[in-house]
């Protein structure tokens, strides 16, 4: 199966990162028991009419009934609805990977610091660059036209060559 290029990073799946695992970990199991417990004690209430003190009187179950089938119904829509949003939107992202580069933050990051490491040693800090009127190139300091693209040539091998 052809692995399809990602356009995210989630630090939750990758090496590392336990801290951040064991605290996203938690709080999930939390949320779970948040929605399971009332669900025990509603259902089990129903079920086994226990406590009696809630189930004594029909209304109360009718109303809790009658609440259980509102849910179960928004429920039922919020699912459809988003069945069909994912579907939609996996057809049309599908298209549009095939469409566009895919834009990866990292290495996007490692050409930016290497062309501003390479403008630094050719032409002083950002700061000096940014601060003056008028600033003369000399001879030596012109760029060739194919300066950058070697420079960003350079810092893919290194990544491959870190990769690997």
């Amino acid at each position: 199966m052809k692995e399809e290029p990602r356009t995210y990073a989630d630090n939750y799946f990758s090496r590392g990162h336990q801290g951040l695992k064991i605290w996203q970990t938690l709080v999930v199991i939390f949320g779970w028991v948040l929605l399971v417990i009332p669900l025990v004690f509603v259902t089990g209430g129903l079920l086994q009419g226990w406590p009696h003190t809630i189930w004594q009187h029909a209304h109360n179950r009718s109303n809790i009934l009658a609440t259980i089938m509102i849910l179960l119904f928004a429920f039922v829509l919020a699912g459809m609805f988003s069945i069909t949003a994912t579907l939609i939107q996996n057809r049309r992202r599908k298209r549009i990977v095939r469409q566009w580069p895919t834009f990866n933050l990292q290495t996007t990051t490692a050409k930016t610091d290497a062309l501003e490491k390479y403008m630094t040693t050719k032409f002083g800090s950002e700061e000096e660059r940014l601060n003056v009127r008028n600033y003369q190139v000399q001879p030596e300091q012109n760029l060739d036209t194919d300066t950058f693209q070697k420079i960003i040539s350079a810092q893919n091998r290194e990544a491959k060559k870190d990769a690997d």
